[in-house]
C-alpha cells in the first residue's frame, strides 16, 4: 500500500547529463507516448537497489509503448537490479512490456536486461543513424537470466531522420 502507480505520458526529456527515468515499483507502471532525446545515461533503468542506496525495490507490472527514443545513452533500457546471485528461478523483475516504441541508436543495445521474467519486446522500430539503418537484431538486445522473454516483430533498419 505504499508503493505509488506511476504513469510518465506525453512528456519530452532532452539532454539530460545523466538518464532519462529512474523508476522501480511493483505496481502498475506505464512509459507512454514520452521524447527521450540525447540522454547521456540510459533513457530508463529499472534498478532493485539492495546494495547500495537501498531506494527501491522490484517491477512487477510494467508498460514502455509508444515512445520515441533518439540517440540515447546505451543501454537505451537498461533492466538491471543489483543482485549478486543470478539465478534465472528466482527472478527479480517480472511482466514488463516494451512495445511500439521507435529507437534511433548511434551504436550499443537498446535493451539489456537481468533476472527478469516474461519480458516482451514486440514491434518496436530500431534504426541506428550511424550505419543508415542496418544492423543485426541480436546486436540491440541482451538478456541474462531472463526466462520466458518474447522478442517478435521487431525491425531493425529503415531510413533514420523525419522525426515527425
Amino acid at each position: 500500500t505504499w508503493t505509488p502507480e506511476v504513469d510518465i505520458r506525453g512528456n519530452r526529456f532532452a539532454c539530460i547529463p545523466t538518464r532519462g527515468i529512474l523508476v522501480t515499483t511493483r505496481r502498475r507502471t506505464r512509459i507512454e507516448r514520452n521524447v527521450f532525446e540525447r540522454t547521456a545515461m540510459s533513457a530508463i533503468l529499472l534498478a532493485d537497489d539492495a546494495g547500495s542506496w537501498y531506494e527501491s525495490g522490484r517491477v512487477a507490472d510494467m508498460t514502455i509503448h509508444g515512445n520515441r527514443f533518439i540517440e540515447c545513452g546505451s543501454p537505451v533500457i537498461h533492466i538491471h537490479p543489483e543482485n549478486t546471485v543470478i539465478d534465472e528461478d528466482q527472478p527479480v523483475h517480472r511482466n514488463i512490456g516494451i512495445s511500439d516504441n521507435r529507437f534511433i541508436v548511434r551504436d550499443g543495445l537498446v535493451l539489456d536486461a537481468k533476472s527478469a521474467q516474461g519480458i516482451r519486446v514486440r514491434d518496436n522500430r530500431i534504426e541506428n543513424a550511424s550505419r543508415g539503418g542496418a544492423g543485426e537484431d541480436d546486436r540491440y538486445v541482451r538478456l541474462t537470466a531472463c526466462p520466458n522473454a518474447v522478442l517478435k516483430q521487431n525491425t531493425v533498419g529503415g531510413k533514420p531522420g523525419g522525426l515527425e
